[in-house]
């Protein structure tokens, strides 16, 4: 079901369309450094698109420290797919 659009985690050895690929990042939550791991995209750019509010994240009372719940950050970025079939 999935799209290839998002790297699988490094520690992840399932194939990349497999369900339990898929499975076991449903409902993580995630700090800055694991994010940058998933998603091919610089430091600079996440900060960018997390200061504009593409990238959900989650800023708990007097921290400095963003975390993300990853199906979130996925649906926000799987916003901007284009292609496919109609």
């Amino acid at each position: 079901m999935g799209s290839n659009l998002l790297p699988q985690h490094p520690l992840n050895t399932d194939s990349p369309g497999s369900d339990s690929a898929e499975a076991s990042h449903k409902g993580d939550i995630i700090d800055m450094e694991e994010l940058a791991k998933r998603v091919p995209l610089s430091e600079r750019t996440l900060r960018t698109l997390i200061r504009d509010r593409v990238i959900p994240h989650i800023r708990l009372p007097g921290g400095r420290r963003l975390l993300f719940h990853w199906n979130g950050v996925e649906a926000a970025l799987l916003r901007f797919e284009k292609g496919g079939i109609r």
